[in-house]
């Protein structure tokens, strides 16, 4: 039993003096105690044993990551999360496409393949949907300048790396993310 009340506007907190806050916030686990078993020692004495329970709800947890981890454009995944860790696009790029996704896996990344027969602009807006943090463009295009297109989910810092230091570029990419 407890005597709650609702703070008026400008309240300040009873233990530190400051003036309260009204934020939004999302349940996303709810902790409870159980009846504790009892047990006995060598001695015979009673010994009080603790248990719980904690409940997440999922749904209301990456209902809370997307709000928080979203553009314009769709969902920015945070990399422990990712579908995958880097979004390939292959723009017709041939045989070298299988040679940087073989490369990136090789290196221990976890890779989406798009070789979809659709147009680049449909491939990027699923990119970008779809949220891997790192994208990797392979085009002839991208090819005829030294090797392929690599860019972070959130656009920043797109460069052209040389297919022989795309894994390494990759992989110092996505660890920036997880270190920010």
């Amino acid at each position: 039993m407890a005597d709650i009340a609702l703070a008026p506007s400008g309240a300040c907190c009873a233990e530190c003096g400051q003036v309260l806050a009204e934020a939004h916030a999302t349940l996303v686990s709810l902790a409870e105690h159980l009846p504790a078993p009892s047990f006995s020692d060598p001695t015979g004495a009673d010994i009080r044993g603790a248990a719980g329970m904690v409940t997440i709800d999922l749904l209301a947890l990456f209902e809370a990551i997307v709000a928080g981890s979203s553009d314009g454009a769709g969902i920015a995944w945070p990399p422990s999360l990712a579908p995958a860790d880097v979004h390939v696009v292959d723009l017709k790029a041939g045989d070298a496409c299988a040679q940087a996704v073989a490369a990136l896996e090789a290196e221990g990344l976890r890779v989406l393949l798009d070789d979809r027969a659709l147009s680049a602009g449909a491939k990027f807006t699923d990119a970008d949907l779809i949220g891997c943090p790192v994208r990797v463009t392979l085009s002839p295009r991208s090819l005829q300048s030294g090797g392929a297109e690599l860019a972070l989910r959130c656009g920043v810092g797109a460069e052209v790396v040389s297919l022989d230091t795309l894994a390494t570029h990759a992989r110092a990419r996505l660890h920036s993310l997880m270190s920010t």
